[in-house]
């Protein structure tokens, strides 16, 4: 289970309206103690461009900028989200992949269809290393 409030995930929603047709991404930054709860979104720029409608690529640089704030702060980064532009919110074979990498993240997915619907889930790699839902709770 993630724990997200409403305000976050409207910016999620809004981020991934605004960059249809485009996949958007970015990092979440929170606390995983007595409950995994996002604080923080950064969104950073799709490195991916020559795929830009089906892949995004996080710059390491980004990455490792964002984390080093976080960990000052006393938080850490405990997942990454990016949208699904006219596809479901569900992991591809490209996503379960990178998810091997941090398998101790959750991997947010937001869905728009036509600029306009949207929908968001969350997924985890378990210790069988397949992609199980997450429970989203505001």
């Amino acid at each position: 289970m993630i724990y997200i409030n409403a305000q976050i995930i409207n910016k999620l929603l809004e981020e991934a309206k605004s960059a249809y047709p485009f996949e958007c991404c970015g990092i979440l930054v929170g606390s995983n103690n007595s409950k995994k709860e996002v604080l923080e979104i950064y969104p950073v720029e799709n490195k991916n461009k020559e795929r830009a409608k089906d892949r995004y690529e996080i710059d390491s640089k980004t990455f490792d900028e964002i984390d080093s704030k976080a960990v000052q702060r006393g938080s850490s980064i405990i997942g990454l989200y990016h949208s699904h532009p006219d596809h479901p919110p569900i992991p591809s074979e490209f996503d379960k992949e990178c998810a091997c990498v941090w398998s101790e993240y959750s991997y947010i997915i937001i869905s728009v269809k036509g600029e306009k619907e949207t929908e968001i889930k969350s997924w985890y790699l378990d210790k069988k290393r397949e992609v199980i839902e997450e429970e989203i709770k505001q």
